[in-house]
């Protein structure tokens, strides 16, 4: 199996605790220009010795996907760099192209500004579980109501923020998704 740390938990519910979206901007390149791109800062999902999770971005053509490892990745630099090349500037996942801040910020401004489900967490036996992203979990998760999160707007943690990053997306503890 390619993950033997989910055969304990087939055929049972487990609670979501967490939805780990990706930002998104259509790509500056004009060859992808249609191709929402992410904007992502880290792609390790635990870094805990022994426990290692990560978001690997598989792309295909002229799409990609985000499918989660587990145990250390091949290029740890590369995983904890994301799409990012630095402060506020990214790079396209697609063409490598770079995405500077000032293009993300008309993006967002613009009201252009998307976002993909990169991975579910969900509660195991006593450990979180990461689970890839699939496309019913996006309906889930965009239909998902908050119980009990005490963070609505990413705004509210204070002025450091970037507009871009003005409004997050908030786990429910009340969905639970099918170990499969």
């Amino acid at each position: 199996a390619e993950r033997p740390d989910l055969e304990r938990y087939a055929g049972r519910e487990l609670t979501v605790i967490a939805w780990l979206w990706a930002r998104t901007v259509r790509s500056p390149n004009p060859a992808f220009a249609e191709v929402e791109v992410p904007l992502v800062s880290n792609f390790m999902l635990s870094t805990k010795k022994g426990k290692e999770a990560w978001v690997e971005p598989i792309v295909e053509g002229r799409d990609y996907r985000f499918e989660v490892r587990v145990g250390p990745p091949p290029d740890v630099d590369a995983a904890k760099a994301g799409t990012k090349i630095n402060r506020g500037n990214f790079r396209c996942l697609i063409s490598e192209a770079p995405i500077p801040y000032a293009y993300i910020d008309d993006e967002a401004n613009g009201g252009r500004m998307g976002s993909r489900l990169m991975a579910v967490v969900v509660q195991g036996d006593r450990r979180r579980i990461y689970l890839s992203a699939q496309p019913d979990m996006d309906v889930v998760a965009r239909s998902a109501s908050p119980s009990g999160s005490r963070i609505s707007r990413v705004a509210e943690l204070g002025r450091a923020m970037p507009r871009a990053a003005a409004t997050a997306f908030t786990p429910s503890a009340t969905t639970s998704r099918r170990a499969s």
